[in-house]
């Protein structure tokens, strides 16, 4: 199967880390993967490492820039895939405006949600979302609820064991416990502190002699 994959970001983060997961999946099933991506874009040459062909567009006025429209169409008529992913709604909405001027040709698009900002994927042929909060609005907005689904994160853990170092942590007085994200209501740090508390009581309940830490790095509101 050809399939085109669409992102229009500036930086290197969880939309872009799960970009490329996608095109690595891709490739490894065997299918032959295109991408789109913005001319300044810092995940290029990881992008190009996964794809048969890759093309840039500028993305200079946002929702409504008529010229990467018109890219993302002259793209898509070169690589004519069988269906385009495009990741985050203003990948999905130029995608959708470039698609419907595309003729004599179905295009099977599959908008995936990383934020709550879902209004511009409503309607596509597929949803993907990562987290059911993102799920539930897509079908509060009208989604066909058989067309929307959640396709949770993932870290690709294969290589964890050999790398990981070898730590005895029943020996250890003091555990520190790492929690990286940005600071936001969804991402449930309040679960991380929660959760040590009960450790803490645990340990205590148990008479083991541990310290529990909680680290948590990140930023925002």
């Amino acid at each position: 199967m050809k399939i085109a994959n669409v992102i229009l970001t500036s930086q290197n983060g969880g939309a872009e880390q799960v970009f490329l997961d996608y095109l690595h999946v891709f490739k490894k099933l065997g299918h032959e993967v295109f991408a789109i991506i913005k001319n300044d874009s810092p995940y290029e040459e990881k992008t190009k490492s996964l794809c048969a062909a890759v093309r840039k567009t500028s993305n200079d006025f946002g929702f409504y820039d008529f010229v990467a429209v018109r890219n993302i169409k002259k793209h898509l008529e070169e690589f004519q895939p069988d269906v385009v992913f495009s990741h985050s709604g203003r990948s999905t909405a130029l995608t959708r405006k470039a698609v419907a001027q595309i003729k004599n040709k179905k295009f099977f698009i599959v908008a995936v949600n990383h934020s709550m900002n879902v209004k511009r994927s409503i309607g596509v042929d597929l949803i993907l979302s990562v987290n059911k909060e993102i799920l539930f609005k897509t079908i509060e907005l009208g989604q066909d609820e058989t067309k929307s689904f959640v396709m949770h994160n993932a870290t690709d853990v294969s290589d964890a064991l050999e790398f990981a170092p070898k730590i005895d942590l029943q020996k250890k007085e003091e555990i520190v416990i790492g929690v990286i994200g940005r600071f936001d209501k969804i991402k449930s740090f309040d679960v991380a502190i929660h959760a040590l508390k009960k450790l803490q009581k645990l340990a205590t309940q148990q008479k083991l002699n541990k310290k529990f830490i909680l680290r948590i790095a990140g930023s925002g509101p």
